[in-house]
């Protein structure tokens, strides 16, 4: 993956795939990362909070830096970076675009991580991963450049991008740009009731679950309790972030294009054309609910990924 595109590419790929959606929001991320951060080997807590000491002082964390990645889009130096936090799937078999709906979709890594031209193989979140996991190593790995931009900006890039790979609808369908194109009615605490579907999955059940936006801590608190009960070490052995984007994308038509009875969300036409949700999707963020699964699931993955680096 190159580092900077060229600049039509950029202009091309920001016209055409970039949305205002950010994975999980801000709370989602700092869930993410809290969880993560608990899970550290000594040695990957030290190297890791070492490495963010230099950028984020006086108190680094995970969850301090886990949306940095999308306030850089919105930065000239990082707008490139935009299509980094998705895989938009252009599966158009016959077992995939069903009369009703999704149906069995498959991610392709040619296919679906490249720009929207067909270039820039592993312009994807997964590829993203692969490569700023790379840059990492490779960072730690020589003395001039341990604690270098480059080697802290590829931890805080990977800190975002495991999150972002594992919500459903940042590894759906480019037909609807994951949900972007499906205007709803959602009424989220304090902040309105027309969005998007992606939005929604975003930010919008968490915000509600939380009961006010920020409240993210007691959340993570009681997801690394549940965490006890669920079969972690089938989620750690799945180590490419190929495997998560069509895990995620499973979970995108299974769950993020349905309600929560099993109904396919019908595709709007235009913004005043919208989906009334109400509470239909609350099971989804409810106790050991499909998001909260996968909050938790990032969160394991991001320990594991991070304890392997710091061995």
């Amino acid at each position: 993956m190159k580092p900077i595109p060229t600049l039509s590419t950029v202009a091309f790929l920001l016209a055409l795939l970039v949305t205002t959606s950010h994975a999980w929001g801000k709370d989602g991320h700092s869930i993410i990362a809290a969880i993560a951060q608990s899970l550290l080997t000594p040695a990957a807590l030290k190297g890791s909070l070492a490495l963010l000491a230099h950028d984020t002082p006086p108190s680094p964390s995970l969850a301090n830096v886990s949306s940095w990645a999308d306030a850089m889009t919105h930065t000239p130096q990082f707008k490139w970076s935009g299509p980094l936090h998705f895989t938009n799937v252009q599966d158009s078999s016959p077992a995939c675009i069903t009369k009703t709906g999704y149906g069995n979709c498959t991610f392709v890594y040619k296919r679906d991580c490249v720009d929207r031209e067909g270039n820039n193989p592993g312009f994807c979140n997964a590829g993203a991963i692969a490569n700023y996991t790379t840059r990492l190593i490779k960072g730690l790995g020589s003395s001039k450049t341990s604690t270098a931009t480059p080697t802290v900006q590829a931890l805080k890039f990977l800190v975002h991008f495991v999150g972002d790979i594992h919500q459903p609808l940042h590894c759906g369908m480019l037909a609807d740009r994951g949900g972007v194109k499906i205007n709803v009615q959602f009424p989220v605490n304090d902040q309105g009731s027309k969005w998007n579907l992606h939005n929604v999955w975003d930010f919008g059940l968490i915000v509600n679950h939380e009961g006010l936006e920020g409240e993210w801590a007691p959340v993570a608190k009681d997801l690394q309790q549940q965490l006890k009960g669920w079969d972690t070490n089938a989620w750690q052995q799945l180590t490419d972030p190929k495997t998560w984007v069509q895990e995620s994308l499973d979970q995108a038509t299974r769950y993020a294009y349905r309600f929560a009875n099993g109904t396919e969300i019908p595709r709007t036409t235009g913004y005043d054309d919208q989906i009334v949700l109400g509470d239909s999707l609350a099971p989804y963020m409810s106790h050991g609910g499909v998001i909260e699964v996968q909050l938790a699931k990032a969160g394991v993955r991001l320990a594991t990924l991070l304890n392997g680096i710091w061995k």
